[in-house]
């Protein structure tokens, strides 16, 4: 089954902003991170640059851990066959947590490797563990398994999962330099969950979910 890269693209936006619990929970991760990151004026008169340093470091690991928690609730309302509440996602993402921490720890330290390293390889292991998040989160994989399983479902569809990326890739990032000129970069937090929403979108394809997660 080809997965149809156009549509994916096009619904990874329309679904952040057409469907209310994807939409609240990107308000509420953007409202977060920009209230944490205004908190860091409070230190700008600091003049020891160890604890202005620690202070940036531990701020960044927070807003992590909260992204990676409203993430897991985005993977469990798009991939559920069932609608879910807003306590119900909470407790799902809750007790997915560490699995989907470790999963986007070591996704992201392979790829980096692999870019390091090498461009290409890099680039292709992107895209092969891309669905490895959304598998953590809904086959309840530990990290070594749901990589595993991307790496398995995305067999014979590296091109049109990299297209997609691209694409939504291309556009986030026009959005985040557009935004920075005018110095509201913040809003790029929103935007970023279209790239969450693209890889369930690729993850349901391709595990066949019968769930049509409003496509629009």
């Amino acid at each position: 089954m080809a997965l149809d890269e156009n549509r994916i693209f096009k619904n990874s936006f329309l679904i952040l902003f057409k469907d209310k619990t994807v939409f609240y929970l990107a308000v509420l991760m953007t409202v977060i991170y920009l209230a944490l990151s205004l908190s860091a004026g409070l230190f700008v008169s600091v003049t020891n640059l160890f604890y202005l340093s620690a202070y940036t470091i531990v701020l960044e690991v927070i807003i992590a851990l909260i992204g990676v928690f409203v993430y897991g609730m985005v993977i469990s309302h798009l991939g559920s066959s069932q609608n879910a509440n807003i306590s119900s996602l909470a407790r799902r993402s809750k007790s997915r947590f560490f699995s989907l921490l470790g999963t986007l720890i070591l996704y992201s330290v392979i790829v980096s490797i692999g870019l390091v390293a090498f461009i290409v390889p890099g680039i292709y292991l992107l895209i092969r563990l891309f669905a490895s998040p959304a598998s953590a989160v809904l086959d309840k994989k530990n990290p070594i398994d749901a990589l595993s399983r991307s790496w398995h479902m995305t067999q014979d569809h590296g091109w049109e999962i990299f297209i997609t990326v691209l694409m939504v890739g291309i556009v986030l990032f026009l959005i985040s330099a557009a935004f920075d000129i005018v110095g509201i970069s913040f809003i790029s937090e929103f935007f970023g969950f279209s790239m969450i929403i693209a890889s369930v979108l690729i993850y349901n394809s391709l595990s066949k979910n019968k769930k049509a997660i409003k496509l629009f």
